[in-house]
C-alpha cells in the first residue's frame, strides 16, 4: 500500500566548489536525491497510466496524485502544473530515445543497416509509448507565451543529441557513396524530420504496420532523398 511522501522542497544546486574536484555528496545526500528521484518516477509513471486511461485533456493534477497514490500538495512539490508533467514526459522520452541510440550497434553491420537498426530501435520505444507519446507531441507543439523559450534548453540539449549520432552516421553513408556531399547536421535535421513525421502519422492512424517493416522503409525515403543523385528542378 502506497504511504504519503513527506513534503520535499525543490533541491538547491550546491555552490560551486573552487577546487577543480566536485564537491563530495554525502551518503544522507545521496538517499535524499534518491528518494526524490523514486517519487518523480512513480509519478511520471501515474501521469502515464492517467494520460493513456482519459486522455490529455481530461487528465487533471488530481487524477495523478490519485494514481500515483500521494495527495495532490506532495505533488505539487515535484511538478508545479500539468504543463511540468508533459514537459518531464517530453524529456523522459528524450532521453530514452538518446540513449536507444546510444546502444552499441553490432560490427558487421552495413551503413544502411545502421540506420535501420537505429530507426527500428526509436519505433519499439514509441510503440511501447503510444498510449502517451501523441499527447506529449501535440502539447510540446502549442504556442508558448512571451518570454518563454521556445524549446526548453535541457529538451533542446538532447535533440542536438540525436542529431550529432544521427550526423555520424550520415558521414559514414557519405564515405560509403550512399549520400551525396552535404551538411551532415542539414542531413540528419532532415532525417530525424522525416522519422518524426512518419512516426506521428504511424501513432496517429493507429499504426499500420511494425516497427519491423517500417525503419527499413523510413531509411530508403530518407536517403532516396539525400542520395548520391542532386535532385533536378524543373524549368521555368
Amino acid at each position: 500500500m502506497s504511504t504519503e511522501p513527506s513534503s520535499v522542497a525543490p533541491l538547491e544546486e550546491p555552490n560551486p566548489p573552487e577546487a577543480d574536484e566536485p564537491a563530495p555528496i554525502s551518503r544522507r545526500e545521496q538517499r535524499k536525491r534518491a528518494r526524490i528521484d523514486r517519487t518523480r518516477d512513480a509519478i511520471l509513471e501515474a501521469a502515464v497510466a492517467t494520460i493513456s486511461r482519459v486522455g490529455w485533456e481530461a487528465t487533471t493534477m488530481d487524477l495523478v496524485a490519485r494514481q500515483a497514490g500521494y495527495s495532490v500538495g506532495s505533488l505539487y512539490n515535484y511538478f508545479n502544473s500539468k504543463e511540468a508533467l508533459i514537459l518531464a514526459l517530453a524529456l523522459k522520452l528524450m532521453r530514452e530515445a538518446v540513449e536507444a541510440m546510444q546502444r552499441p550497434l553490432p560490427a558487421s553491420l552495413t551503413v544502411r543497416q545502421r540506420l535501420e537498426l537505429i530507426t527500428l530501435r526509436l519505433l519499439e520505444q514509441v510503440e511501447s509509448s503510444r498510449g502517451w507519446i501523441l499527447s506529449v507531441a501535440q502539447q510540446m507543439n502549442q504556442p508558448v507565451a512571451e518570454g518563454e523559450e521556445l524549446v526548453p534548453r535541457e529538451l533542446a540539449g538532447l535533440r542536438d543529441a540525436t542529431n550529432a549520432i544521427l550526423s555520424d552516421e550520415i558521414r559514414a553513408a557519405q564515405a560509403a557513396g550512399l549520400v551525396r556531399k552535404m551538411d551532415p547536421q542539414l542531413a540528419a535535421v532532415l532525417f530525424s524530420s522525416v522519422l518524426k513525421g512518419m512516426v506521428l502519422e504511424w501513432v496517429f492512424y493507429g499504426g499500420e504496420g511494425s516497427p519491423t517493416e517500417l525503419a527499413p522503409l523510413i531509411v530508403k525515403l530518407t536517403l532516396d532523398g539525400i542520395g548520391t543523385h542532386e535532385p533536378t528542378l524543373p524549368e521555368r
